[in-house]
């Protein structure tokens, strides 16, 4: 019995001490963790003394230790020129797979990187790659006007780029609009009424109604944003003024004198006026005459009007623009011819 309790203990002693080896070389091995690997020193003989790429700075600056550079170039840019020079006599240069010292190197869409390597080989056969990546600014998003203007007329409300609907109140006379729009982005396109420009004439509808205009703005990147402007041209207010300014008969002086309240008068001419022109002029612009039944024009004498022996009667009718009518008369009394 104590043969088989000795080999026991010292089966134990044995599993414990492995035991304790792996755990100490698992401990061990914690403590001894790195980052990663140091990068490569470039290659002595295989290195740039310069590199410069068109419509950008390269970053970093450059450094014939430094392989990596990145440049940032405008929405606009679709190509760079890279030049660079090896250090060492007898290197060769490989731009983007030329064999070259200088080469325009086309760049990727709006918002894209482009990578260009640029190997350079020295006499030895060791190379060095230097990479210089070229971001191509985005096409922009902005949708924005900066101005928007209606002649004549006012916006209710007063514009900001934010508000999209507007309303102008015109006179009835207004038979047309200026409409003026310039976007914030100068590569955004407007288009008034489905017009490609900045400024339109734009024709209203007849008078008492409302025009729709709208202006489209799309920015470089294709989104676009509407602003709508409500043009309320007011209603035609037809004149109740049937009155004359003015009546002038070419045959004589009237009695009374004339007064635009006044529609009757009368003179007597001698037997030798044989006819008489009379000339009315109305008070308000929107108002028509005739004179004996014949349309006239104001302020403009009629034809003339034979004068008979005795009583001669002329009616001049004015009528306003809503209807109204307001007739005045003369009456021309011609003498009788002398007595043999």
């Amino acid at each position: 019995m104590r043969y088989h309790s000795s080999q026991r203990n010292i089966v134990w002693t044995v599993l414990f001490s492995i035991l304790l080896v792996v755990t100490l070389n698992a401990c061990g091995d914690s403590n001894n963790v790195t980052g990663p690997p140091p990068p490569v020193p470039l290659s002595p003989d295989a290195k740039l003394s310069s590199l410069t790429v068109t419509s950008g700075p390269l970053g970093p600056a450059f450094s014939s230790d430094v392989a990596n550079y990145s440049v940032e170039v405008a929405t606009a840019v679709t190509s760079v020129t890279v030049t660079a020079r090896a250090q060492n006599t007898g290197a060769t240069v490989n731009i983007n797979g030329q064999a070259a010292s200088s080469q325009p190197v086309s760049i990727g869409a709006p918002g894209s990187s482009t990578a260009i390597p640029i190997v350079v080989t020295a006499v030895s056969g060791s190379q060095n790659t230097y990479i210089v990546t070229v971001n191509r600014t985005a096409l922009g998003g902005n949708n924005n006007l900066r101005s928007l203007t209606v002649t004549p007329g006012s916006l209710a409300p007063p514009f900001t780029a934010n508000t999209r609907r507007y309303t102008v109140s015109v006179d009835s006379i207004a038979a047309s609009v200026l409409v003026t729009a310039q976007p914030q982005d100068a590569g955004a396109v407007v288009s008034i009424n489905d017009q490609p420009t900045t400024s339109l004439s734009v024709p209203l509808e007849a008078a008492g109604t409302n025009t729709q205009i709208d202006i489209d703005v799309t920015a470089p990147n294709g989104s676009q944003k509407t602003y709508t402007v409500v043009v309320n041209r007011a209603a035609i207010v037809l004149s109740g003024n049937s009155n004359l300014s003015a009546l002038v008969v070419s045959a004589g002086a009237f009695v009374p004198a004339f007064a635009a309240t006044t529609t009757s008068y009368g003179l007597t001419v001698p037997n030798s006026t044989a006819d008489t022109t009379v000339t009315a002029t109305v008070a308000d612009s929107t108002a028509t005459l005739t004179i004996n039944g014949s349309p006239v024009t104001s302020g403009v004498a009629a034809p003339s009007i034979a004068l008979a022996v005795g009583q001669n009667s002329i009616t001049i009718v004015v009528t306003a623009g809503n209807g109204a009518i307001n007739p005045y008369t003369v009456t021309i009394t011609r003498e009788d011819p002398p007595a043999p």
